[in-house]
């Protein structure tokens, strides 16, 4: 094989792990409520899976002989494929439990934010008449399978493209060697 089409199927394959775990916290999330009650333990799982997943997957592809360096670029370029790719499980993962698993509990869920930001930006009645308009259209859009998934690629691609820019930096080649 050609070294793209392993960069590709390697992303492809750490892309859908990560998915997959980040849909497992979100059922044991949704299992023990910690969205409601400690919101900072989900955030916190994220981030680690997403560090940890991406920092692995970059280390097995540096001890990995590939016929041009493992430059920056491509180490990059990794990075935001597996992240996108991650995005697009999560995200389907994200619209089964809105949409059959959990309807109600997101639905929930979305009413709190929005509750708490009505609270944060001290709601006039022009704010609490929008907000209340958001919130049916809201619970609407997470059963829409396109916007979880795209809400999925979008948070992925930023929050592993952050973490990406300093991987990749730091796991690459320089002139073939180590």
């Amino acid at each position: 094989m050609n070294d793209r089409k392993i960069l590709r199927t390697r992303a492809a394959n750490w892309g859908v792990s990560l998915g997959a775990v980040l849909w497992v916290i979100s059922l044991v999330s949704w299992q023990f409520r910690w969205d409601f009650e400690q919101p900072g333990v989900v955030n916190m799982l994220t981030m680690l899976a997403v560090v940890a997943t991406l920092w692995l997957s970059g280390v097995m592809n540096l001890r990995t002989q590939w016929e041009q360096p493992y430059s920056y670029g491509r180490s990059l370029k990794f990075m935001f494929l597996t992240s996108a790719l991650a995005g697009v499980a999560w995200g389907v993962g994200t619209f089964t439990m809105c949409a059959w698993i959990a309807p109600e509990y997101y639905a929930e869920l979305i009413n709190k934010q929005l509750d708490i930001m009505l609270l944060q930006a001290g709601a006039d009645d022009a704010m609490i008449e929008m907000v209340d308009a958001m919130r049916d259209s809201g619970v609407r859009a997470m059963r829409n399978p396109f916007v979880c998934i795209l809400s999925g690629v979008m948070n992925l691609v930023m929050y592993g493209g952050l973490f990406g820019i300093v991987m990749a930096a730091v796991l690459r080649q320089k002139n073939g060697k180590k």
